[in-house]
């Protein structure tokens, strides 16, 4: 079953132009059975298997549509503080999704103090923190990203020491490198999170995100060849995990697209960014806040082709979506990033 997603911003400007501004979207599969919700809270665990199931498919708007019962349920006084949370963190990582980052960030920390009360050690604030760590790096915050994301791998390996699912832990943490700048660090997390990495669905899940940033880092140094292996062979995984057409295979096909930019092969990349289009715009919606990225990109494409006109209209396109959706719209609900490095410390 597929359960969680990872939101990532890497970015590098490229003569004027914002590339590799890479919002990964993950939805992968990290539930174990520590994580499942108590037989006893029946309505709660319908609800959040429901979700999650909508969520993996990609139909976002009947897995909103179920939103307002998921807080009623929520928000039940005799339900546990664990299965409250996991609910908490479906909603949460919807919103993150849909790009409604305020409303994300409110949902995530309600959950995380939820799952405070009852064991601050355990599988559930390791993923909870994990997925806010991904919110941080989406709203272009890697400082907040990295602290919590520390935090969340202290608890994970702690309780979790041998598991695979340590290396999407690693992973964030490489993100969140990355998007400071220092590509050197993140390519030595990225490499330490692929060592985890078996033959199961998460840890091809976990390859599909590493092998993507690491292209991504790849073309930024100019290393064509295992630039294009790596990002070709995201793509690869991302289709035998999710299909063609998912959601989840915008990001892999605009990596591409960014990568064929950098290499000035306008051909290639205005087929990858029109592929990503497509999806993004049937799938997510016109004005989902990654068409910035990709009307940014066509825009480029078509700026370098001859078609000034048409580049210029796609960026004022792109400048109204991104007004629409600041990323720094989260900050009133900012979780004290002390408060979680220190909490449950013995």
């Amino acid at each position: 079953m597929f359960s969680a997603m990872l939101q990532l911003r890497l970015s590098a400007t490229v003569e004027g132009q914002v590339l590799f501004m890479t919002t990964l979207v993950l939805l992968s599969s990290f539930v174990s059975g520590a994580l499942m919700v108590s037989a006893q809270d029946g309505p709660a665990n319908q609800l959040t298997d429901e979700m999650r199931r909508l969520t993996a498919e990609g139909n976002y708007s009947a897995a909103m549509a179920i939103v307002p019962q998921a807080i009623e349920v929520a928000e039940g006084p005799m339900l546990s503080h664990r299965s409250s949370a996991l609910l908490r963190n479906q909603i949460g990582l919807l919103q993150q999704l849909l790009g409604q980052l305020a409303e994300s960030e409110r949902t995530y920390t309600r959950a995380i103090r939820l799952i405070e009360k009852q064991d601050s050690w355990s599988p559930a604030m390791a993923y909870l923190l994990r997925n806010l760590a991904s919110l941080y790096l989406d709203t272009g915050e890697p400082g907040h990203a990295e602290a919590v994301g520390r935090r969340a791998l202290e608890v994970a390996a702690r309780v979790e020491p041998q598991s695979p699912e340590l290396g999407l832990y690693y992973y964030t943490l490489g993100a969140a490198r990355h998007q400071q700048g220092d590509r050197r660090e993140a390519k030595i997390l990225y490499k330490q999170a692929l060592g985890f990495c078996q033959n199961d669905v998460n840890s091809k899940v976990i390859a599909a995100l590493v092998l993507g940033s690491l292209g991504g880092i790849e073309a930024l140094d100019r290393q064509w060849e295992p630039a294009i292996r790596h990002i070709v062979d995201s793509i690869a995984l991302h289709r035998e995990l999710y299909g063609p057409n998912h959601p989840a295979s915008v990001r892999p096909n605009l990596n591409l697209a960014h990568l064929q930019i950098l290499r000035r092969h306008w051909v290639d990349a205005a087929e990858c960014v029109q592929t990503a289009r497509d999806i993004a715009e049937s799938r997510l919606g016109p004005g989902h806040p990654i068409m910035t990225e990709i009307l940014s990109a066509s825009a480029t494409v078509l700026r370098h082709t001859g078609h000034r006109e048409e580049a210029r209209d796609l960026d004022l396109k792109s400048k109204a979506i991104a007004a629409a959706h600041p990323s720094k719209d989260a900050v009133k609900t900012r979780v004290h990033i002390a408060d979680l490095v220190k909490s449950g410390r013995k």
